[in-house]
């Protein structure tokens, strides 16, 4: 017995000015177009984030891959020196004795690696290194990749939430 029907609601709010202090403005299309447009933008720089974060995720197994696989006494081939030695591994450095030069040289792993100045005699290793290469290359872009990415898709947020 008590219904109020949604017409009276309305009726009663019109001719009582119930809508007294609230604004109201209608959502227009081309209001709704730039709403749908963000999410799309939101969406986008939420993949390219997930890509980055692929790659430096991918960057750090490969980092640690070399540093607990190369070993000292590993051979290695040098395009300008030859045949070599690994004497010692610290962090992303590797040195490699050179017998036939005479020479000991300290390499950086994230520029000979990729670059392929050396290779390994261990087929496995060289094999396993492949993936890794792509993401070596690009080490000291990643870190910015990932940060930008952070900075673009931080307006977006709320976007992606809907």
């Amino acid at each position: 017995n008590l219904h109020i029907l949604l017409l009276d609601i309305i009726y009663s709010s019109q001719t009582y000015n119930f809508y007294e202090g609230i604004s109201f403005s209608p959502i227009t299309a081309q209001a709704r177009k730039l709403h749908f447009e963000k999410i799309a933008k939101a969406k986008e720089l939420e993949n390219a984030l997930m890509e980055a974060q692929a790659d430096a995720t991918l960057l750090a197994e490969g980092l640690e891959y070399l540093s607990t696989t190369l070993k000292e006494g590993m051979s290695v081939w040098h395009k300008a020196f030859g045949e070599g030695v690994i004497k010692g591994v610290a962090g992303t450095v590797i040195e490699v004795e050179f017998p036939q030069k005479g020479e000991t040289k300290k390499l950086g792993i994230t520029v000979v690696v990729p670059n392929k100045f050396i290779t390994f005699a261990d087929p496995t290793v060289a094999e396993a290194i492949m993936k890794y290469i792509p993401v070596l290359q690009k080490e000291n872009d990643i870190p910015n990749k990932v940060k930008r990415a952070t900075e673009a898709l931080e307006p977006y947020l709320d976007y992606l939430e809907e």
